[in-house]
């Protein structure tokens, strides 16, 4: 894994998903990166799809809440013109984040490290989402 940051874009097989998504930014390319880490519950997760599923959930947080602190320029173009996402997705990237906690070669990189900024940064986007996901739940 290339990385150069612990941020959820700081790796070269997310930022390959986000220069995709980009071109294309459609419902259908965050599912995918998120569903291919919920596929099989008791498979080990590559770096890889791991990598491509926490960009995706970015850009779902992202989209709940219009944030652009640490959104690629590519992506805050894409924000501008979509609609908050709904429920379903909201769920589905705190599922995979969770997965990719729990269960994961990107994971025990980071681990690897014995830096916690990794996991700081997934705290954050885990709780950004909970945050979105109750604001749907419990409109005010």
């Amino acid at each position: 894994m290339g990385a150069w940051g612990p941020g959820p874009f700081e790796n070269d097989d997310a930022y390959d998903w986000l220069t995709g998504f980009a071109e294309q930014p459609k419902q259908v390319r965050l599912l995918g990166a998120l569903r291919d880490v919920l596929r099989d519950r008791d498979e080990y997760l590559d770096a890889s799809e791991s990598s491509q599923a926490v960009a995706a959930a970015a850009v779902v947080a992202a989209l709940c809440s219009r944030v652009k602190y640490g959104v690629p320029p590519e992506i805050k173009r894409v924000i501008k013109s979509r609609k908050a996402p709904k429920r379903q997705l909201i769920h589905k990237a705190i599922c995979a984040l969770d997965r990719v906690f729990a269960c994961s070669e990107l994971r025990d990189l980071w681990n690897e490290t014995g830096d916690n900024k990794w996991y700081q940064h997934m705290c954050n986007l885990t709780g950004r989402l909970k945050r979105a996901l109750a604001r749907i739940v419990r409109p005010k």
